[in-house]
């Protein structure tokens, strides 16, 4: 339950997760209607007042820093996460020489690669025409 409230390391106001960030918003913004609500009682509104303080990690616009941080961490992990796994397939993908893929289309017996042993029109030979 902690990890959602601690900060990242990359921005100044962000935290590691955005739900932990929502959540601390929504107790600040609890506290601070309630510390509005009791002003009758000076000293609970300020223990209020500044807990809602401590939550926002300052004042409600460090808060929306600390949002926008967030969102911009998470968007920059979501693409480098992308990026290495196009890089990972594209790494992993074999090109093989055309005479290669031939001989393969002809073990198929597939139209027009000189193979006479299975019919001529067959349903695995590809989308691409052979030549």
């Amino acid at each position: 339950m902690m990890n959602l409230f601690k900060r990242s390391a990359t921005g100044l106001f962000a935290s590691t997760s955005l739900l932990g960030h929502l959540v601390r918003g929504q107790i600040a913004a609890l506290l601070v209607i309630w510390a509005i609500q009791h002003q009758a009682r000076p000293a609970l509104s300020l223990a209020a007042a500044a807990g809602a303080v401590i939550a926002f990690r300052g004042c409600p616009l460090c808060w929306t820093i600390g949002l926008v941080e967030t969102l911009a961490q998470r968007w920059r992990q979501r693409r480098v996460q992308i990026t290495s796994r196009a890089s990972r397939r594209s790494a992993n993908r074999v090109t093989r020489p055309a005479s290669s893929r031939r001989n393969t289309l002809r073990d198929r017996g597939c139209p027009g690669t000189n193979s006479t042993s299975r019919a001529s029109t067959r349903s695995d030979c590809g989308s691409r025409p052979v030549r």
